[in-house]
């Protein structure tokens, strides 16, 4: 599979990155940036972003930028 389409089927078929929102903002080879919006769903209780939404942000930006190094 060609590396945009490969990225593609990533950014189409992440249900769970689908779900909190995160999008795709940029991705080059070995490089990714990703974003979302903290809506009232992925706060603590004190109103600050919950760490675990934080965490797949990361984990699904890395993903993204792994997409160039994967083939």
């Amino acid at each position: 599979m060609i590396k945009e389409e490969n990225l593609r089927f990533r950014i189409n078929h992440n249900n769970f990155g689908l779900h909190i929102g995160v999008e795709c903002e940029e991705v080059g080879e070995g490089y990714a940036e990703a974003s979302m919006k903290i809506g009232e769903d992925l706060t603590n209780p004190y109103r600050i972003a919950q760490g675990g939404s934080l965490v797949s942000l990361a984990d699904a930006t890395m993903a993204l930028a792994l997409v160039y190094l994967d083939e």
